[in-house]
């Protein structure tokens, strides 16, 4: 795991005053997330090779991320995240029979048109 100083900490803590960039929820513990992911256990040259992007840990590229957003959003691109934040919604149909119960008695509704836009594209820069 990588350490940050405070000092990193802190200006990424604050980048959203305190709030997850992607959920927008305030942040009781903070996990900093790459927007362009590090891409774990592939080096540079690897990474190069591919043709996939490496993020870096400059501020630009870290975000303040409450636990449950950075760990779905993992190792993926931010267009690719937001995508399969979509697709999970079949996937709880199609795995989670509570779900199907909930919805089927309405108590449970999914707003698939809905078009997901992260807290930090709400913010004027």
């Amino acid at each position: 795991m990588k350490q940050y100083t405070k000092q990193k900490r802190a200006k990424v803590f604050n980048k959203y005053n305190g709030r997850c960039a992607y959920c927008g929820d305030e942040l009781e513990f903070m996990h900093i997330d790459h927007i362009v992911p590090k891409q774990r256990g592939m080096d540079y040259a690897e990474a190069q090779k591919l043709g996939i992007p490496k993020g870096k840990d400059n501020i630009e590229n870290l975000n303040p991320s409450c636990p449950s957003c950075n760990i779905s959003k993992s190792t993926y691109p931010l267009e690719v995240w937001r995508n399969e934040l979509k697709l999970k919604i079949n996937r709880l149909r199609r795995d989670v029979t509570n779900i199907r119960i909930l919805e089927r008695y309405g108590l449970l509704e999914f707003k698939e048109d809905k078009e997901i836009v992260f807290y930090f594209e709400t913010l004027k820069p």
